[in-house]
């Protein structure tokens, strides 16, 4: 395990698993950002 930044532990063996869990940390972030730009979008 490879700590992150803001002391977050990163799940993986080898490179590849840490590459793909911090794509997948990434892709859910960028989700939940979508989500709320969007969100505000439509108050107008």
């Amino acid at each position: 395990m490879t700590k992150a930044s803001g002391g977050r532990m990163l799940n993986g063996k080898n490179e590849i698993e840490l590459d793909i869990n911090a794509e997948a940390i990434r892709l859910c972030a960028n989700a939940v950002i979508f989500y709320n730009a969007n969100l505000l979008s439509w108050k107008r």
